[in-house]
């Protein structure tokens, strides 16, 4: 009976690290995701919310003309902490499927 436990027990704590891994590596990965990507998207945005046409080039060197590489990052905060639980949770999520339907 004590091997069963200490077994069950040292199962649990794996289980633990492995959901605590999982969450940290989505969550650090969606935020390098969002740090590169975030320029991009922000001119994108820009641009649709824009009532002219413009290019993202055009747009691009405006924000950078106006506010340099700051301008490019505006609004970075917000995005992260929301960025970092959505994705720790969707890599858990990930990992727990594959794990239940037996996908290798």
């Amino acid at each position: 009976a004590m091997k069963a436990s200490s077994s069950s027990s040292s199962s649990s704590s794996s289980s633990s690290k492995d959901a605590l891994a999982s969450l940290m590596a989505g969550g650090f990965s969606g935020c390098a995701y969002w740090s590169v990507i975030f320029p991009i998207d922000l001119v994108k945005t820009r641009i649709q919310a824009s009532s002219e046409r413009k290019t993202f080039w055009v747009e691009l060197a405006k924000v950078y003309g106006g506010k340099g590489v700051r301008g490019l990052y505006s609004g970075l905060t917000p995005t992260l902490v929301r960025a970092f639980p959505a994705n720790a949770v969707q890599w858990l999520a990930w990992d727990w499927s594959t794990k239940f339907f037996d996908v290798k």
